[in-house]
């Protein structure tokens, strides 16, 4: 419900919070822009993004992501700018 509650909100910086757990929680944020979840403890994106989404900037650095699969991001159409930096992806 936190896009619900705030639907004009376009950036969030969630940045050095320890947040592992973001499923669903960008569902309903139908104007956000720019998402900044760096320095965190994230794992998955799975379940992350659920729906059709107009986020452009996402930066996920300094993380602990291992895999991205081809549907993590399938809703993420107008995306531009993807930063994954220091992330122990392999797959």
């Amino acid at each position: 419900e936190f896009c619900l509650r705030k639907k004009y909100l376009q950036k969030i910086d969630f940045s050095y919070n320890e947040l592992n757990d973001l499923k669903f929680v960008f569902d309903q944020c139908n104007n956000l822009k720019l998402l900044d979840l760096s320095y965190n403890r994230i794992q998955f994106l799975t379940d992350m993004f659920n729906e059709p989404s107009k986020i452009i900037i996402l930066n996920l650095d300094n993380n602990f992501i291992e895999k991205i699969s081809e549907d993590d991001l399938k809703y993420l159409n107008e995306l531009t700018e993807l930063s994954l930096a220091k992330n122990q992806i392999n797959y």
